[in-house]
């Protein structure tokens, strides 16, 4: 699960459940999205806005 944590505000943001992030930078979070048992799909997160 991945978390979007306001570090001003000290707030949590937004979630994503299912996903396991393999990569973070220029504001956007990547890495695969646990749909069903074994099957994974890519999956690029905002880290501002969670979408």
């Amino acid at each position: 699960m991945l978390h979007g944590i306001d570090t001003v505000a000290h707030a949590l943001r937004w979630t994503q459940p299912g996903l396991e992030t393999v990569q973070t930078g220029a504001g956007r979070a990547v890495g695969l999205l646990h749909i069903e048992p074994l099957t994974s799909v890519p999956l690029g997160v905002d880290l501002a806005s969670g979408t």
